[in-house]
């Protein structure tokens, strides 16, 4: 076992070209496996000492930045995949943006992993220093792609602990860039266990400090649950309507009465919790309803008969601004 950890670092060390970048795309995508809606945290113990491994074995600052690329683009490419699927509802009108969606989004957003790990590279380092070099630069690569050319901040790391919500209390304190920043720190810790210039016992050590912190903030986000208060406001009831109707079906023709029947009928269908229950506010999707109501009659009232008494539907529709049509100028020939 000791031999595998050992030699496993100088193989990804020692490699070069397509193997290179073909470990760091299965390290990028398997770190993709550590977000919603998989949550496998502990993969991003696996994936982050792999890119720094990687990145032992770069001799230059254009090989540092490919390899954080080509992570990236598999980092990217995998959690962003769904995005052309909107490009369904009208297939053989966008189909040439298929390709952009699918890779040319990932290949521009590898771009900020790249300049991570050059950075990381061009300020040397070793040991823990070199872990929470990593873990600071990723982070300010996450904010200033949350912030630069309008902002996209999709797949952040610390995204990865939606499904605890323990852990996800930390965010309370730190925003999720704080979440991020400890997350990667200590999933860059097992790389010291191969680092020649880190004593192994020093090595465990802080491998075990960095899992006895998630520890103690589980522990601390569970006590913190437990002493909420919950808030609750008087004569409000809500009901959360989702159809979870495809996006394929969603804007077909076909489709769109039947999706439109089957809010309402959700909206007013008897409540779980028994005869005397009665939501106050009915909240539906996104663009739940495929119609102009703005211009649309018949809808807009169907909308408005499924309206509790007293209370009221949020929901998102279309919207369209008409141009009000002009009379043609009289000209007076001379």
């Amino acid at each position: 076992m000791n031999e595998t950890c050992a030699t496993l670092p100088t193989r990804l060390a020692r490699s070069s070209g397509w193997r290179r970048w073909g470990w760091a795309a299965l390290f990028g995508a398997v770190a993709t496996l550590a977000l919603p809606p998989v949550c496998g945290v502990p993969l991003l113990l696996i994936a982050v000492p792999g890119l720094l491994w990687l990145l032992d074995g770069v001799g230059e600052p254009r090989s540092a930045f490919a390899l954080g690329w080509w992570f990236g683009f598999a980092y990217f490419g995998f959690g962003l995949y769904w995005i052309s699927f909107a490009l369904l509802t009208d297939i053989a009108q966008f189909w040439w943006l298929m390709p952009v969606a699918i890779a040319g989004l990932p290949a521009l957003m590898a771009i900020f992993t790249g300049l991570v790990t050059m950075t990381v590279w061009s300020l040397g380092g070793r040991g823990l220093v070199r872990v929470v070099t990593f873990a600071t630069v990723w982070v300010i690569a996450e904010w200033l792609r949350g912030h630069l050319f309008t902002g996209f901040p999709w797949q952040l790391v610390g995204y990865c602990w939606v499904d605890y919500s323990e852990v996800l209390q930390t965010a309370a304190v730190t925003g999720v860039y704080g979440l991020s920043l400890l997350t990667m720190l200590v999933a860059g810790l097992p790389a010291l266990l191969a680092d020649p210039s880190v004593p192994r016992r020093r090595a465990l050590m802080a491998l075990a400090c960095g899992l006895t912190l998630f520890a103690s903030l589980a522990v601390a986000g569970t006590w913190r649950l437990a002493s909420a208060e919950v808030e609750t406001v008087a004569g409000v009831r809500l009901r959360l309507v989702q159809a979870n109707i495809d996006q394929g079906r969603k804007w077909a023709d076909s489709e769109r009465e039947g999706n439109f029947q089957r809010h309402l009928e959700m909206s007013v269908a008897p409540s779980a919790l028994g005869k005397g229950w009665q939501p106050t506010v009915v909240i539906w999707p996104e663009t739940a309803i495929a119609y102009f109501l703005a211009q649309d009659v018949r809808h807009r009232a169907a909308v408005a008969a499924a309206v509790p008494p007293g209370g009221l539907i949020l929901t998102g529709a279309p919207r369209a601004t008409l141009e009000p049509k002009v009379a043609p100028r009289a000209t007076l020939e001379p």
